[in-house]
């Protein structure tokens, strides 16, 4: 080793998920003789290891630091801070993937597993050798944040962030705010009326000075970098001067067209002009192009003569320093599993649409009635796990809510002194008064059926429910006016396209990908790009809302000081050797590289050094 060089390595057992496989002890006597100094630890990210990992710096004088533990992902940030406060600069840091590598990939093989682990860390040795120092960068960021999605989520985020003194651009696909949550008559467990919740919150973001609130637009590009993106949002064609519409629905009443109303999931009718809901917001009125046959009734009823058929739409230009994802949720096609009859059979629905009759302002004016007869159900069967849980078909996740969801619906409608049964596989109530509100469910004379449902079948009027009844062991037939079909809740296809476009990824089930489930579950993979909701997965929303809070208060210390200070980042070197072939555009996964004049250029605030472009350069001319 060059005298000039005091390396330090730390290997960690990490509590036996390393040591256990890797003989430890080994590796670190193998490594005396070339380096400074060498320490074994049983838990490497603990404070009194990362105290006397200072300590040993300041004592040994050691100039670069090689820490051979789990991966990178989990405790870089806590080991740069702290070197540095040790006078280490934090690009003269290794840090060697050992324990998933290493031992959890060659659990049976010992001594692969602790020789594969020598190789590691000696070509970090080598790595760090070669390293230099480099400056931190500073750079000014947006003060303002795009949220995106005008759900309970987006709607709690929006509002904390403007009690921050934020500027919000809040932007959400559909005419009005609200999500599914406005959708549901009742909330469980407490029964609260969900529409007053929530519409005080609506409103409130129609009034604030600090949010800029873009309904009936979509996200068509985003780029730049954490802390100053660049963000075009279409307003699509909407035919009505928002700011001078006064929601007085004259349109809607002499519109000769209609077509399936989107808030009651298609169970009743609605006009090509519109205004969705009572509560909407905003209280304007939306001219649906696609089915608008332009016969200027509407523009003759107008009042403020607001309407214009010709709206081409407008793009509009955003700079943010953070972006919040929170695009809620849809329930999966269960029309696709032709088992249920879904789309078949009029007598069976799904849970949204439940929500929907069950409201006093629903389709039906909360009358469950059987769709072929007219009448009033007698009898309602609800499926659950319709499509969830199953690993052959369907979604294998679960999506949490669906038991609770339909305990509640199983409530209202057996007020009414309808019969109700519900088929379930497991009951999962895990929440604050929620096994109480599953009991109160059964008191109320809910008959539960234990076991999976295997195909739902006409007879006459009704519909027989066909399954399993696990308690007694056998096969059971369940006459019904009305099925409900409890759904997986799945993630929209606009949050892939969007995460597509942020280059944000998504785990086996399609939800967006937390930095660290336990540790960071806001955060996405990307830098100053955070979520809240079901978009991270299927919550109820209590969940949802503390999320949300957790999520703004995740952008303000993002965005706090109006600076942000980039951690160190490792550059394109020896720029005479390139010859401009590319290779290093296409392999860059955070798209930090482009080409000016046959030449590579790094924008080093995108870059972080990740240094897949080193392997791929034929070359040569990339420095690690």
């Amino acid at each position: 080793m060059s005298e000039d060089l005091r390396i330090g390595v730390w290997v960690c057992e990490c509590g036996g998920n390393i040591s256990d496989v890797v003989e430890v002890p080994s590796v670190a006597d193998q490594l005396e003789p070339e380096v400074a100094y060498v320490h074994r630890e049983r838990y490497l990210c603990s404070s009194p290891s990362v105290e006397a990992i200072k300590a040993a710096v300041e004592e040994h004088k050691l100039d670069r630091v090689v820490l051979a533990c789990c991966t990178p992902n989990m405790h870089t940030e806590t080991f740069r801070s702290n070197l540095e406060q040790a006078g280490i600069n934090s690009a003269l840091l290794e840090i060697v993937n050992v324990r998933e590598q290493c031992s959890w990939v060659h659990k049976e093989d010992h001594e692969g597993a602790t020789l594969k682990t020598l190789d590691l860390i000696r070509g970090a040795i080598a790595r760090i050798k070669e390293s230099s120092p480099l400056e931190s960068k500073v750079m000014e960021v947006s003060p303002e944040v795009l949220v995106i999605g005008a759900g309970v989520a987006g709607i709690t985020t929006s509002l904390r962030l403007a009690e921050f003194g934020m500027k919000v651009h809040l932007v959400e696909k559909r005419p009005s705010i609200g999500g599914h949550m406005i959708q549901y008559p009742k909330v469980f467990p407490t029964l609260d009326c969900s529409q007053c919740i929530l519409t005080p919150k609506m409103a409130s973001i129609n009034q604030s000075r600090n949010i800029d609130l873009l309904t009936y637009a979509e996200i068509k590009e985003v780029s730049g970098v954490p802390g100053d993106f660049d963000v075009k949002v279409w307003l699509k064609p909407r035919g009505v001067d928002v700011e001078a519409c006064i929601g007085c629905g004259d349109c809607t009443r002499v519109c000769p067209i209609s077509v399936p109303s989107e808030f009651n999931e298609g169970l009743s009718p609605r006009k090509a002009a519109y205004i969705p809901f009572p509560q909407a917001v905003p209280s304007v009125a939306t001219i649906d192009m696609d089915h608008c046959i332009k016969c200027n009734s509407c523009v003759n009823a107008c009042p403020p003569k607001c309407i214009n058929l010709d709206d081409p739409g407008k793009e509009v230009e955003l700079n943010v320093g953070a972006i919040v994802l929170a695009t809620g949720f849809e329930l999966y096609d269960i029309g696709s599993l032709a088992q249920y009859g879904y789309g078949k059979y009029q007598n069976v629905v799904t849970s949204l649409e439940m929500e929907r009759i069950l409201d006093v302002n629903g389709p039906t004016g909360s009358m469950i009635i059987n769709p072929k007869t007219g009448e009033t159900a007698k009898s309602v069967s609800f499926v659950l796990c319709a499509g969830s849980r199953d690993t052959e078909v369907g979604k294998a996740h679960c999506s949490r809510v669906c038991c609770l969801y339909a305990l509640k619906q199983a409530q209202l409608i057996r007020d009414r002194g309808i019969d109700v049964w519900i088929h379930y596989i497991d009951i999962r109530a895990p929440g604050r008064r929620y096994e109480e509100f599953y009991a109160a469910t059964q008191d109320k004379g809910v008959m539960f059926v234990k076991g999976k449902v295997t195909e739902i079948v006409p007879e006459g009027d009704r519909v027989l429910v066909r399954g399993e009844d696990m308690m007694i062991n056998r096969m059971v037939e369940n006459p019904a006016d009305l099925v409900v079909l409890c759904p997986p809740i799945v993630t929209t296809e606009e949050t892939l396209k969007l995460a597509e476009m942020l280059r944000v990824p998504v785990d086996e089930d399609q939800f967006v990908l937390e930095r660290h489930p336990k540790l960071d579950p806001l955060a996405t993979k990307r830098d100053g790009v955070f979520a809240a909701g079901a978009v991270i997965g299927p919550k109820d929303i209590q969940s949802t809302t503390a999320e949300a809070e957790g999520a703004a208060m995740k952008v303000v210390n993002f965005l706090s000081g109006e600076r942000m200070i980039e951690p160190n980042k490792a550059y394109l070197a020896h720029s005479d050797l390139c010859d401009g072939c590319g290779e290093c555009v296409d392999v860059c996964p955070e798209n930090a590289i482009r080409l000016v004049g046959g030449k590579p250029v790094i924008n080093e605030i995108m870059c972080t050094g990740r240094g897949a472009r080193i392997p791929a350069c034929p070359p040569y001319a990339s420095d690690p």
